[in-house]
C-alpha cells in the first residue's frame, strides 16, 4: 500500500514520559519482535555512523526490516540534530525502517521536531496504573490480603520501585512503610506532599517526619542532614 500511493516504507514513533515510566522496557520489547521476525535493530548515539549502516545493508540485505532506536531524543538534538533531521525526512532516505525515539523530557523537544513526517506519533508512556501494579505484584507476592495495600502505597512508583519494594520486604525483611517513604523520599516530594505535625513548626517538636521542624529554617528540607558538633 506504501508503494501503491507512493511513499517509503517508513515510519518513526517518541515514547515521552517521565524516567523510570517503562519507555526503554517497551523498546526492548518491540526490538526483540522486531529481530525473531528477522529483521535488525541498530542502537545508534550518533546520527552520522547511520548513513553508512544503511548503504552496508541495502547492499547485503535490502529487504530487511530495520528499526532504529534514539534513547534521549533530547540529547542527540542538542549535538547531532542536522544529521538527525536527514534521517527523518532529509537526504538520507531508507525504505523498510522504523525510527523509535525516547526522551525524559518532551517540552525539550522542539514542535519542529515533533510534527508530522518526523515523527508520526508520539506517545506519553507514564508510571504503572493500579492495574498493572496488581498485576506485577500478583506476580511476586500472590494473592493475599495485603496486595490491594501494597497497590495504593506504590501509586506513581516505576517498575524498577516496584521491584525494589518487593525485594527490601519480602526478600530482606524490611517494613513495607519504611521502604515505601525511603523510595518517595529518593523521588522527591513536593513540600506540601510531605506529613506535617499540628505544632506550626514547634522548635520542641519532636516528629521527626514534620516538614519545618527541628530545622533552623522552616524552610529546610526534611531529607537534609545535620551533624551536631
Amino acid at each position: 500500500l506504501f508503494k501503491e500511493y507512493g511513499f517509503l516504507y517508513k515510519r518513526s514513533t517518541l515514547l515521552e514520559g517521565p524516567p523510570g515510566s517503562g519507555k526503554t522496557c517497551i523498546v526492548n520489547r518491540i526490538s526483540q519482535k522486531v529481530v525473531a521476525e528477522g529483521g535488525v535493530v541498530l542502537f545508534s548515539p550518533n546520527p552520522k555512523l547511520l548513513e553508512e549502516a544503511f548503504r552496508i545493508l541495502d547492499e547485503l540485505q535490502p529487504e530487511t526490516r530495520v528499526m532504529v532506536v534514539f534513547e534521549e531524543l533530547d540529547q542527540l538534538i542538542r549535538d547531532y540534530e542536522t544529521s538527525l533531521l536527514n534521517l527523518l525526512d532529509g537526504e538520507i532516505q531508507k525504505p523498510n525502517i522504523i525510527f523509535v525515539a525516547t526522551t525524559n523530557f518532551i517540552d525539550k523537544i522542539p514542535t519542529r521536531i515533533r510534527r508530522p513526517g518526523r515523527f508520526s506519533s508520539v506517545i506519553h508512556v507514564d508510571f504503572p496504573t493500579a492495574i498493572t501494579r496488581h498485576f506485577y505484584l500478583t506476580k511476586k507476592i500472590g494473592h493475599s490480603l495485603e496486595l490491594d495495600g501494597w497497590v495504593e502505597k506504590t501509586k506513581n512508583f516505576s517498575i524498577d520501585e516496584l521491584k525494589e519494594t518487593v525485594l527490601a520486604v519480602k526478600c530482606l525483611g524490611y517494613n513495607l512503610d519504611t521502604i515505601i517513604d525511603r523510595i518517595r523520599t529518593n523521588k522527591g516530594m513536593l513540600p506540601e506532599e510531605m506529613p506535617s505535625c499540628n505544632n506550626e513548626h514547634n522548635r520542641d517538636c519532636d516528629d521527626n517526619d514534620c516538614y519545618g521542624c527541628n530545622s533552623d529554617d522552616p524552610k529546610d528540607s526534611p531529607f537534609s542532614v545535620k551533624i551536631d558538633k
